[in-house]
């Protein structure tokens, strides 16, 4: 079982990373779900939906397999806020209920949930999200930042002011390299 920290999931070639600050001009993620899409010409753009955070929610569930065999799961040695860490949890499963393509995230307080798509084909579903936290859990435990990545996507979970995920950057020190 190999276990390596998210940055070494790979961007596909040719994108590069984006800034949220210069896409949003904000510094903090506010709560709610964000969205990351391209136009026609490659230019990427931020919408954010506003979100209660104070909802109830339900617990990480841990898998109780031995191994989580060839998948490839991340640990980052971050733990987590639990109400925060469920909350963003469960704001993305929602989101992913109806099948949802694009990159997708859901931010509580300094909790992200993400779901990276770079491969056209990958759709986010609830029950692929609730496979992939199960297995991040098993991996890392149920409230410490990792991932899960797939075939042209991933989902995870961390704090966005000390780790990055799907290739976002809070702030740009200048251009973002590729």
């Amino acid at each position: 079982m190999a276990l390596f920290s998210t940055p070494t999931l790979a961007l596909p070639a040719g994108l590069s990373k984006v800034s949220f600050s210069e896409l949003t001009g904000e510094k903090v993620m506010k709560n709610g779900i964000y969205t990351l899409t391209y136009d026609e010409a490659g230019i990427p753009s931020i919408s954010h939906t506003p979100l209660d955070i104070n909802l109830t929610t339900r617990a990480i569930e841990h898998r109780n397999e031995q191994s989580i065999g060839a998948r490839a799961a991340g640990c980052d040695n971050i733990a987590l806020d639990h109400h925060n860490t469920d909350t963003a949890l469960s704001n993305l499963e929602n989101t992913c209920s109806g099948g949802k393509f694009g990159t997708t995230w859901a931010v509580a307080d300094f909790v992200v949930a993400f779901y990276c798509q770079w491969n056209r084909q990958a759709v986010c579903t609830r029950q692929s999200a609730l496979e992939a936290v199960k297995w991040v859990a098993q991996a890392c435990g149920a409230y410490a930042a990792g991932s899960y990545s797939g075939d042209g996507y991933a989902y995870g979970f961390t704090d966005y002011q000390k780790h990055d995920f799907c290739n976002i950057v809070l702030e740009s020190s200048g251009p973002c390299p590729a």
